[in-house]
């Protein structure tokens, strides 16, 4: 059996790159030939246009040839009151006490409230009572993973409120194969879980699969897995931020203007670039500051999400500086490390800058 995990849409208007992921994401699940599709929380977004996207997500979650579940999450959980319907391919997991069988596959979900960690200890333990340890269990859960090394910046718009706080030990004696989580936006995340009768055991958080924020860079992932099997990155032609860095260096030969048009190269035709031009370039070879900045402008003008940042100098007054060309070649006497050589003339460049200020 196939399943599909993904989490974090965050659904806000329709026919956005959101959206677009969500479509992309079912029609993965075809092509695939999933049984499942798990959304782990923060379907919609907070303050979303429900009355217009509920008929349209209805249309989407019917007549599927898979199920999708949805766990409610700390941006949804409101809107899930009430027994909301998405659509007859699609079941919410609102009651923790109410799993979702699929064949040889049990689907709990741990749909989000304002509780605590120590709340949250407490209705594991009340949940793995009713499990099944012969069946192979999921557990979709929405919070805060406090073993977890991430910024609070990690978990999208958030602010400093933490959101049903666990532990990896809390799922230790859970009787489950899968913890598949959602709540960290940044990156595909896996952690293996003490094994039980043998079998192996994982928590997954799988990412935003569109970009909310410009801290969610990089291409995303979902998690595509056999009932059974280990997780795996599916990667998404959706929507992302592209984080890139051009270092610009005089000694290389190769023109500033070059080295940024090579960074350009080979982005993802769904990206949105965040790109950052720092280094040193000599302006004495005829192309200053303000000259680069705006072909840097120009080259980037149709794939940018933002103003490029610029954090390069013209150090053109310390390279035909004497001193510094009488270290230049003491150091090419003394050292054949390239990269020691390397840091060692970026470490003397920053130096005599500060000099001559």
């Amino acid at each position: 059996m196939k399943i599909l995990h993904t989490a974090d849409l965050h659904l806000k208007v329709y026919n956005d790159e959101r959206w677009q992921a969500l479509q992309q994401l079912l029609d993965t699940g075809a092509a695939e030939q999933i049984s499942l599709l798990l959304i782990s929380g923060d379907l919609f977004d907070h303050g979303a246009d429900l009355l217009n996207l509920q008929d349209r997500v209805r249309a989407l979650f019917s007549s599927l040839p898979f199920t999708v579940l949805v766990l409610p999450g700390n941006h949804d959980y409101a809107a899930f009151t009430g027994g909301i319907y998405l659509g007859g391919s699609a079941r919410v997991l609102d009651d923790w006490r109410q799993p979702f069988q699929c064949g040889a596959v049990t689907v709990w979900g741990l749909p989000f409230e304002p509780a605590g960690g120590a709340e949250i200890l407490l209705r594991l333990r009340e949940m793995a009572a009713r499990m099944e340890p012969g069946q192979i269990n999921l557990l979709l859960y929405h919070g805060e993973l406090l073993d977890a090394f991430f910024s609070r910046r990690d978990l999208g718009e958030e602010g400093s409120s933490r959101y049903m706080p666990a532990r990896l030990a809390y799922f230790n004696e859970l009787p489950c194969d899968y913890i598949l989580a959602g709540h960290f936006h940044t990156s595909y995340r896996v952690w293996t879980l003490p094994r039980q009768n043998g079998r192996e055991r994982y928590f997954v958080y799988p990412g935003s699969p569109a970009s909310v924020t410009r801290r969610e860079t990089g291409r995303r992932l979902a998690n595509l897995f056999e009932a059974g099997g280990p997780p795996r990155e599916y990667p998404l032609d959706t929507f992302h931020y592209e984080a890139r860095l051009v270092k610009l260096d005089p000694f290389s030969g190769t023109d500033p203007v070059e080295q940024v048009r090579r960074a350009l190269k080979n982005l993802h035709p769904q990206s949105r670039l965040l790109l950052t031009v720092a280094g040193y370039i000599d302006g004495s070879r005829g192309l200053d500051e303000t000259a680069l900045a705006a072909e840097v402008r120009r080259l980037s003008a149709g794939c940018r999400a933002a103003e490029p940042e610029f954090t390069f100098r013209d150090i053109r007054a310390v390279l035909h500086d004497d001193l510094f060309r009488n270290f230049l070649e003491k150091l090419d006497r003394a050292e054949s490390d390239g990269e020691r050589k390397k840091r060692l003339r970026e470490l003397a460049v920053r130096a005599m800058m500060e000099a001559k200020l």
